[in-house]
């Protein structure tokens, strides 16, 4: 029953993308009509509530102008912004990066962001990921001694927090929460995820809508590899919370290349990886070498993340992959 359902409710989600506003025919209204029939049964059968996570091609600085809705992905909805967006550009020393007034910081965030071209502006609603990387990586922040990590959490929190201000109507995302590169070596993870929810409970993150842990493929990636990173990296993201203990829902970065010699990723490592994403719903996972947590990941978008569009590779390897129905949660 609830299989069916899915494909109904994707049939009719790809129905109206693919429609954008022009009339439906009688078949077409008749298909609507039917999964709204469907859902509404479900909810009376007990099945429970749905969420949904749709997928999105998510550019470095700007949006996509690719037109993928025949392959359920969203374009022109999305970004992620740069460390420039946060007054912490490429060269950003330690020192620069704590000394770095508010006013700096959103005067840098207010430039990038009207330079950005945003949908409605700073009252935008897209989906605006920070890529915050200097003056270190947050996979990193396990090195910083005792006393120079909480002024680094500092510095890096009033950055998310004054793109909060500026942003009052986006979903804002912090991109790395956590990486894939412990793999899933459960020592590695818990001194990883020890730091982040370190720094969680200094507040850095509370201003976060979304956690966005990196999953993209490497050549060497394996199908069994790509879905065991893809649990653990949910699993891990999903161990750290608000610094008042509230979850914060998680927003995969895949790709569509590979890195760093950026060629396709193979067909099976990609639907390994979704297939991973998918089953996380049902079947939640455990960060290793970290104490399980009470709530259950919650999945609100995938993105592929990409620096430029690149219709050449883009459209025929979504073509072909195809990314499975919307992911979709029975809570």
């Amino acid at each position: 029953g609830r299989l069916f359902m899915f494909y109904v409710l994707r049939r009719s989600m790809r129905l109206l993308r693919a429609q954008r506003g022009n009339m439906l025919d009688v078949n077409q209204a008749r298909q609507l009509l039917l999964a709204l029939i469907v859902s509404a049964s479900c909810f009376s059968f007990g099945l429970g509530q749905l969420a949904t996570c749709d997928f999105y091609l998510t550019l470095e600085g700007h949006y996509s102008s690719l037109d993928l809705a025949q392959y359920d992905i969203m374009t022109g909805q999305s970004l992620c912004a740069q460390g420039s967006a946060s007054a912490s550009g490429r060269g950003t020393t330690l020192a620069e990066f704590l000394r770095t007034t508010d006013d700096e910081i959103e005067a840098a965030s207010r430039a990038y962001f009207l330079a950005a071209n945003l949908s409605n502006g700073l009252n935008t609603t897209s989906i605006i990921v920070l890529d915050i990387e200097q003056p270190i990586l947050q996979q990193n922040m396990m090195d910083l001694n005792a006393s120079m990590f909480p002024l680094w959490a500092a510095a890096f929190k009033r950055r998310v927090d004054i793109a909060r201000r500026l942003l009052p109507y986006a979903t804002l995302g912090i991109y790395g929460v956590v990486v894939d590169n412990c793999g899933t070596n459960a020592t590695c993870l818990s001194q990883l995820v020890g730091a982040y929810q370190r720094a969680a409970s200094l507040g850095m993150y509370d201003s976060a809508d979304i956690f966005c842990p990196r999953l993209y493929p490497t050549p060497a990636w394996t199908p069994t590899a790509a879905a065991a990173i893809a649990r653990v990296a949910v699993g891990c993201s999903a161990a750290v919370a608000r610094s008042d203990g509230t979850s914060v829902p998680i927003a995969p970065f895949l790709s569509y290349v590979t890195f760093p010699n950026l060629i396709p990723v193979a067909l099976h490592v990609a639907q390994a990886q979704l297939n991973a994403l998918q089953d996380v719903l049902s079947n939640p996972p455990a960060c290793p070498g970290v104490a399980p947590s009470s709530k259950a990941p919650r999945l609100h978008s995938i993105h592929y993340w990409a620096g430029d569009d690149n219709a050449t590779l883009a459209i025929p390897w979504f073509r072909t992959v195809e990314p499975a129905a919307p992911c979709m949660q029975m809570t």
